[in-house]
């Protein structure tokens, strides 16, 4: 039988040439017919094409699946894709396709006058010119293309044995149903059931319709007498509302005009766009219908509230006239000539009120001109207290602010308290201010002897290291806390916040349990100049100061000289630093055995237990990411930069030009998580790089990644990490997509729909079977 796919070792790939397979199968050719029922074998051995089952998709795997199903009924062709099925008329693909099948069909019936045969072998079937079928059902559908059918897509066909008409006649005259009793009573009752229902149904439908008809009529009848001249015939004024409901619903509920009364039970002014004007003929059969109410006729309009409206529109226009004068008086620098007092207003306040636009009404924020400057004795506040500047204006101003905030306030004078500008400002406010600011300017004085006497610790630079010498070490986050506190020497002196104590920071890191370090001690280097420095001052945990500004901190701080961590600057054979598992001797793995590494000694020492408990579980945290950013550099050459060998620390600055990495270089960035393999990850290069996975060399520092099994968990690969691949170029290059199509297809699981057939791909010598069956004959 034709098939789109192949079975080869291990892989099924979708075949996407063409293929020929006739809608009328002749078997003549390949079985014999001698025998006792060979008059009936004649027709037993043509098979018409009844089911196509089609393939969509590209790969073998996964796609989706249509069939094109023939009606034996009538010899008509439907097509099945999920839920929706459709017509193909006469033709298995459609009668689009039959008009070109047509036309081919006409050049071979002329090469068939010329005495040409055409012979073809498809799939292992050879086909000659095509029978037509012998009944009116099959004739309508078949005769009308004699030629083969092709497709690259068809993955099953399904022909059914030829039946005699007579016979077929013949054999569902001769069928007879025996239904038991049971089950008949059991149709026959729910057949009665469906047909009470139907009828039901048909019934409540046609009620429906005679109802939607009457309720259509009866809306044109009463928008035919809605019109009404105002100066002549009477009118009533219904709610908009009530008239979308009543002209959308079947049973509509009675009239409700309450949304257009005020509170005096009157048609409310504001209500002119809520409501509708009708006649009098349209309201009474309206409301003889529905009732409800209440009925509003042209002479309900309320009095009042068109009285208290006309206030209100006039009471607006006086405000804003009133305001703009105020304004204007403000802006020509506050000068009135009948005024001979003049007062004193926030300066934040009235600017906020110059720039306030559109004001219809006065509002809370009119209502408050010396809430700012009124301390909280009802006095004048000093004006170098935050917030308290002031302004002056006339007499006239102030009574118009003072009026506006008793509006707003029902008559009471809150955060409205008059200061003349004679007024003098409170006594107290004024002896607080003058004892705030003599403490702020003698703290700020001793911020200033304090950060100029530890001016060199203040700046964060290292100071230079001498073996044998004593040190401290302090606590970097106190220290950054202690250089913020002193940084702070302007108007916010006393605000600022001292730093935590000393002694407590101290405390939260030294171990409990063996009174050792928590953290190591900090790294040595020597600079430019050739001095033993601290490596990262400013990355460690600890700081190295010297033991007189020790003692100047702790007589400041209050902090026991008991509580400090002394280190010592001492050399130590590269073997030794290595048996106590120093850091110093990792970074200096080049040196010779026999060298000397200088390293900080401390006192208390630092417990290796409990930091290495702690940086085990640090980087079991850190190594638990996803979908974080690594670095891959595509190194061109024999040889790699130099700054690729080395391992970058996390905590160090890198520039610009490093995180770029070396300009002859590709650096590509890949989103990874902890539990991707080397062998994702050499997909991903391959993808971002097209440089095939066979042929790459990837490389952490100076090792090779070798273990495509291993996760970037088990190699200790970090977020940020910088990689370096380069191509071997020994494998010819080919599409990626080759290697995800063979790395999902790796599997011993058979298609489900197939499983226990050969159309599953996978069963034991299936190539060879397939073989078989395309060379039979």
């Amino acid at each position: 039988m034709p098939r789109s796919f192949l079975a080869d070792a291990g892989t099924r790939k979708k075949v996407s040439s063409k293929f020929n397979f006739p809608p009328i199968l002749d078997m003549h050719p390949r079985i014999s017919t001698d025998g006792p029922d060979s008059s009936n074998a004649e027709n037993s051995l043509l098979y018409d094409l009844s089911c196509i089952l089609i393939h969509k998709g590209n790969f073998a795997d996964r796609g989706h699946y249509v069939a094109n199903i023939r009606n034996d009924s009538n010899g008509e062709w439907w097509q099945f894709d999920d839920e929706l099925v459709s017509s193909l008329g006469f033709h298995p693909f459609g009668d689009t396709m039959a008009k070109s099948s047509k036309e081919e069909a006409d050049d071979t019936s002329i090469k068939c006058m010329q005495g040409v045969e055409s012979h073809e072998t498809t799939c292992g079937i050879e086909t000659g010119v095509i029978r037509t079928a012998d009944s009116d059902t099959h004739g309508k559908s078949l005769n009308q293309f004699e030629e083969s059918l092709t497709s690259a897509d068809a993955y099953m066909l399904i022909y059914s044995m030829r039946v005699p008409h007579a016979a077929t006649t013949n054999s569902r005259t001769n069928e007879t149903f025996l239904f038991p009793n049971e089950l008949r009573c059991i149709v026959e009752t729910q057949n009665k059931a469906l047909l009470e229902k139907c009828q039901e149904y048909k019934k409540n439908l046609e009620n429906m319709i005679a109802a939607r008809t009457r309720r259509k009529d009866e809306i044109k009848m009463i928008l035919s007498l809605m019109s009404v001249d105002s100066q002549v015939h009477q009118y009533f004024w219904i709610a908009s509302s009530w008239l979308r409901i009543w002209a959308d619903e079947l049973d509509p509920p009675p009239i409700d005009n309450s949304e257009l009364l005020c509170e005096h039970g009157k048609l409310h002014p504001s209500s002119v766009t809520l409501m509708k004007r009708i006649s009098k003929r349209a309201w009474d059969s309206l409301f003889s219908q529905y009732g409800g109410g209440p009925e509003l006729s042209a002479e309900d309009y309320c009095i009042e509230c068109i009285m208290e409206n006309a206030k209100n529109v006039a009471s607006v226009s006086s405000f804003k006239s009133e305001r703009a004068r105020i304004k204007l008086m403000l802006d020509n620098g506050g000068v009135s000539p009948v005024d001979e007092k003049f007062y004193f207003v926030s300066k934040t306040w009235l600017q906020n009120w110059l720039r306030r636009k559109a004001a219809e009404a006065p509002t809370e924020v009119d209502a408050s001109p010396t809430a700012a400057i009124t301390c909280p004795h009802k006095g004048l506040l000093p004006d170098k207290f935050p917030g308290a500047k002031r302004q002056v204006v006339p007499g006239e101003a102030w009574e118009y602010f003072v009026q506006v905030a008793q509006q707003v306030h029902q008559g009471e004078g809150e955060g409205c308290m008059g200061f003349l500008v004679a007024t003098s400002t409170c006594s107290i406010c004024e002896a607080e201010l003058i004892e705030s600011t003599s403490q702020q300017q003698d703290l700020k004085a001793t911020k200033i002897a304090e950060r100029e006497k530890h001016e060199a610790l203040f700046s964060g630079g290292s100071i230079p290291l001498t073996l044998g010498e004593a040190y401290c070490l302090v606590p970097s986050a106190w220290l950054h806390q202690w250089r913020s506190y002193l940084a702070e020497t302007g108007k916010k002196t006393q605000k600022s916040e001292e730093p935590v104590w000393l002694e407590s920071s101290i405390q939260e890191l030294i171990c409990e349990k063996h009174q050792g370090l928590l953290f190591r001690p900090p790294k040595l280097m020597k600079n430019r100049r050739g001095e033993l420095i601290q490596a990262n001052p400013n990355d460690d945990v600890f700081t190295i100061i010297l033991e007189e500004t020790w003692n100047d901190l702790c007589e400041r701080w209050n902090v026991n000289l008991a509580q400090s961590i002394q280190g010592f600057v001492v050399e130590l054979a590269k073997q030794e630093c290595i048996s106590t598992g120093s850091q110093e001797a990792e970074k200096d793995e080049s040196g010779p055995d026999d060298s000397s590494i200088p390293v900080l000694m401390t006192k208390p020492e630092a417990c290796h237990v409990c930091i290495e408990e702690r940086e085990s579980a640090e980087l079991i945290r850190r190594l638990q990411y996803v979908d974080e950013e690594i670095f891959v550099d595509v190194v061109e050459g024999n040889e790699p930069p130099k700054a690729l060998l080395e391992p970058i620390e996390s905590q160090r600055r890198v520039s610009k030009r490093a995180r770029r990495g070396p300009t002859s270089n590709k650096r590509i960035s890949l989103k990874v998580s902890g539990t991707t393999t080397v062998y994702q990850l050499k997909l991903l290069i391959w993808e971002a790089s097209s440089i095939v996975k066979e042929n790459q060399r990837l490389h952490i520092c100076r090792t090779e990644l070798t273990d495509e099994m291993a996760s970037l968990s088990d190699l200790n690969i970090l977020p940020g990490a910088h990689l370096w691949v380069m191509d071997t170029g020994v494998h010819q290059n080919r599409d990626i997509a080759e290697e995800l199509y063979a790395q999902a297809t790796d599997t011993t699981t058979s298609e489900g729909g197939f499983g226990g057939t050969f159309l599953s791909g996978n069963l034991p010598g299936l190539a060879g079977v397939m073989a078989d069956n395309m060379n039979v004959g």
